[in-house]
């Protein structure tokens, strides 16, 4: 069964091992193919397993910021005071971080709910929704991560909240989710249709990961995302060049 490891491993060039260890862990290079969109920019850190595995496409940056926090324990890396010293070294080399949030991964098989609301939407049928005003977190109408299934919860024809899971990676796809009726967001079904999608995307491909992110300020998400069988897998920030006007 294919592991996150796995897609980290491909992502910085690695041994999966590697991610198992017990150090920090700060390279040099490129984005390499087949990375999911938090892994492809000029510099990408990832904590799992309380380390730290840092990519940076800058060979002195990555020295600076090894020497910085190659002992940094990874479970205590988001205090403000370490992400305060991360800004300020980044800022130095007139680089900044520009996002980290937390990625959850099932615990294991989901189960289906049985809910006579519920419809699948295959990937031939997402296009129609790309005039949706409403849409734009639930499909990323995008070639590079295509979007492969979507589930809605119908109400007659009217579709109310929406899921949808694009390819974001090698091994790993991901869901989005929007309530599209403010009425529908205190009834609790968002978690359902985020259940029902995950759930088939499990059957039809075993072989990838079903990924669901979103911030840490979104207490509401994160909590569907633990009550319907899922858990924090890693966190992830990313880091870039400063842009100059």
């Amino acid at each position: 069964m294919t592991m996150i490891t796995d897609q980290f491993a491909l992502e910085f060039g690695l041994a999966p091992a590697t991610f198992r260890g017990d150090a920090n862990v700060f390279i040099t290079g490129q984005a390499n193919a087949g990375a999911r969109y938090w892994a492809r920019g000029a510099g990408d850190m990832v904590i799992y397993q309380d380390h730290l595995f840092v990519r940076c496409t800058n060979a002195q940056l990555t020295a600076r910021l090894q020497q910085a926090f190659a002992q940094t324990p990874g479970q205590w890396f988001f205090k403000w005071s370490t992400l305060r010293q991360l800004d300020q070294l980044l800022h130095s080399f007139g680089w900044q971080i520009t996002n980290h949030a937390p990625f959850f991964l099932p615990k294991g098989p989901l189960a289906k709910p049985t809910e006579p609301h519920l419809r699948l939407i295959e990937r031939d049928e997402i296009a129609a929704f790309r005039n949706d005003a409403r849409i734009h977190e639930a499909f990323a109408f995008d070639d590079d991560d295509p979007d492969l299934l979507g589930m809605g919860y119908f109400e007659g024809n009217q579709l109310k909240i929406v899921a949808g899971a694009n390819q974001n990676g090698r091994y790993t796809w991901e869901i989005g989710i929007e309530v599209l009726d403010p009425a529908f967001a205190r009834r609790g079904l968002a978690g359902m249709v985020v259940r029902a999608l995950a759930a088939e995307m499990q059957q039809r491909r075993p072989d990838w990961l079903v990924v669901y992110g979103t911030q840490f300020s979104h207490m509401r998400s994160m909590n569907l995302a633990i009550d319907q069988g899922f858990r924090v897998g890693w966190t992830e920030l990313m880091f870039s060049p400063l842009r100059r006007h």
